[in-house]
């Protein structure tokens, strides 16, 4: 699963249940792509219009409008 982000963006990810920013999760800024590989990816996100989505090579656009939370599997 790879995320970029398109404004200043807090996100939180958690890669088959285990956190990968400790507790605060982290500021992300404007163009930054983060990757995280697993069976299970929970984001959460500050903006969802400003956190774009790809899993498995398949663009999936953004996350939604405002603070959101979603968890991909490898399957989506």
């Amino acid at each position: 699963m790879t995320i970029t982000v398109t404004d200043t963006t807090w996100i939180d990810v958690a890669v088959d249940g285990k956190p990968q920013y400790a507790d605060s999760g982290k500021v992300l800024d404007p163009g930054a792509t983060v990757t995280f590989t697993g069976l299970r990816v929970k984001v959460s996100t500050g903006k969802g219009l400003a956190t774009l989505v790809t899993v498995n090579g398949r663009d999936l656009g953004a996350m939604g409008n405002g603070v959101i939370t979603r968890e991909y599997t490898a399957q989506t």
